[in-house]
């Protein structure tokens, strides 16, 4: 009889073991495929992978096509803080440039955009972000060390899905404004 008992712990035993293992397996399979899937947006958003744009108009709603690349777009430039990504997909060739310090065409856009995000100190928050009539358009809290510095707003023109023009308008916000519902 005890033997019996023993022969029934152990099968048990053996049973909750295979269970235990089997689950582990599977966090750590979940986990792996966590990590991966980690790697692999981190490249995405930290690469240079060409462009994704086309100037040709996609055929369906290219409003919403329009949206998904400028979404893509902004989070690239402001959250991955990552200029060159985003320019690599959707500026791959002309880029005409309205700010009157800031001379036209994709690489000196970049020159100016890739050592400012790399600087930690400065940030851009962008408030509100719209597509439509082939324009893309945010405004934005631009800050150094926390403190806010200006009020910004980017236009953008598309052709098909890429970007092609820029415009911005930049006030400086200095803290003695009379409106007290200035800016934001």
């Amino acid at each position: 009889m005890v033997d019996k008992y023993y022969a029934d712990d152990s099968t048990s035993f053996q049973h909750s073991l295979r269970i235990h293992y089997e689950k582990m397996r599977l966090l750590r399979a979940s986990i792996l495929a966590v990590l991966s899937l980690t790697a692999v947006f981190d490249t995405l958003a930290n690469s240079t992978i060409g462009p994704v744009c086309s100037t040709t108009p996609p055929p369906g709603d290219l409003e919403k096509a329009q949206r998904a690349a400028f979404d893509d777009f902004i989070f690239l430039l402001t959250l991955s803080r990552n200029p060159q990504a985003a320019f690599d997909k959707y500026v791959p060739g002309q880029y005409i440039q309205h700010n009157p310090n800031a001379l036209s065409g994709r690489e000196n856009a970049l020159n100016f955009l890739v050592p400012a995000w790399k600087d930690p100190a400065w940030s851009l928050y962008v408030l509100r972000q719209f597509v439509d009539k082939g324009h893309g358009i945010t405004f934005s809290r631009a800050s150094v060390n926390g403190t806010v510095m200006s009020a910004v707003m980017d236009i953008f023109r598309f052709e098909g899905t890429c970007i092609v023009e820029h415009w911005d308008v930049v006030q400086a916000v200095t803290g003695n404004e009379t409106n007290p519902l200035a800016f934001f």
